[in-house]
């Protein structure tokens, strides 16, 4: 699960998209659900993206 990106359609690609975007503009280094996931995390606690 680490390891998981999204799939490749265009609906979950924008979905993902999406989700990162509710937190960082920059950051290009989310590759997977993990990684949004642990973005998502530092944000709401306090962290900037």
């Amino acid at each position: 699960m680490e390891r998981r990106g999204p799939d490749s359609d265009g609906e979950t690609l924008t979905g993902f998209a999406e989700y990162v975007g509710q937190h960082s503009k920059t950051r290009e280094d989310i590759k997977t659900w993990f990684d949004a996931i642990e973005l998502d995390d530092y944000v709401s606690f306090g962290g900037k993206a």
